[in-house]
């Protein structure tokens, strides 16, 4: 419970309209992981959540600095939350 609560509860509540977009994991997803232009860190996660965003041209809101320094130099649009 790194929620303060169980994780199935805290997802529960954060889908209440108006819920934030859930991406299914496509397969141009999947590639783009592989294929995330310059250098990007070998984080999965991080790389999964950054070609997630390009793909669908979301918008990142994030504190990870390694993600807004990629960004910084035009490969996803992020702001610092």
């Amino acid at each position: 419970m790194y929620l303060g609560k169980p994780t199935s509860l805290w997802l529960e509540e954060a889908l209440v309209d108006p819920a934030p977009a859930i991406e299914p994991i496509t397969s141009r997803i999947a590639a783009e992981t592989c294929e995330l232009p310059d250098r990007f860190h070998t984080d999965p996660a991080d790389r999964m959540i950054v070609a997630t965003a390009r793909v669908t041209g979301a918008v990142l809101m994030t504190r990870d600095r390694r993600i807004l320094d990629y960004a910084a130099h035009g490969h996803l649009t992020a702001v610092a939350a």
